[in-house]
């Protein structure tokens, strides 16, 4: 079909006229002139109107078929933007997640210095028991080593005086 382009401001036609009487600015893509327009008879403008009905139609069809595509890739369009949306809720709830390890990882962290803590509480006291005790241990060997050197004393001076009575004795009977 030749495409030809029809800028029609204005027509007046007369009824019972084969031809029309005023065009005003009317363009063909074949060169038609608003004058051969005049020329024309009422058979020829119609055909011609048809053709560019026929035009206008095909043009019209045209264009829903692109608002057609054109939908179809907004609706693809918004599905990415869903999908990326989703992504993103995805990725902050990784972040999230991420946030509840890290709060998971301090926790126990936290678990093991209060162990090492502990642990160093008992050790403390512990060594301070030790040293409580090896005082007290200190102090009973020093005090059974002077009860012992005292018996020692005791015993050495019994001994001396059974010693001493056994030589009066001996002595006596002798």
């Amino acid at each position: 079909m030749n495409q030809e382009h029809v800028d029609v401001e204005k027509i007046e036609k007369v009824e019972t006229g084969e031809t029309v009487e005023t065009a005003e600015k009317v363009e063909t893509g074949s060169g038609t002139s608003g004058k051969e327009l005049q020329k024309l008879k009422r058979v020829e403008l119609l055909e011609l109107l048809l053709e560019q009905t026929r035009e206008n139609e095909a043009l019209k069809h045209e264009l829903e078929e692109k608002n057609k595509i054109i939908d179809e890739l907004n609706a693809k369009l918004e599905n990415r933007k869903i999908e990326l949306e989703n992504a993103g809720s995805i990725a902050e709830a990784s972040l999230k997640l991420n946030g509840v390890y890290e709060a998971i990882e301090k926790a126990g962290e936290q678990y093991l210095e209060n162990l090492q803590m502990l642990c160093e509480k008992e050790e403390y006291l512990v060594s301070k028991k030790e040293e409580e005790i090896e005082r007290k241990c200190a102090m009973l060997l020093r005090a059974t080593r002077e009860r012992c050197d005292l018996m020692k004393e005791e015993t050495k001076k019994y001994c001396e005086e059974v010693e001493a009575s056994v030589r009066i004795q001996r002595e006596k009977w002798l």
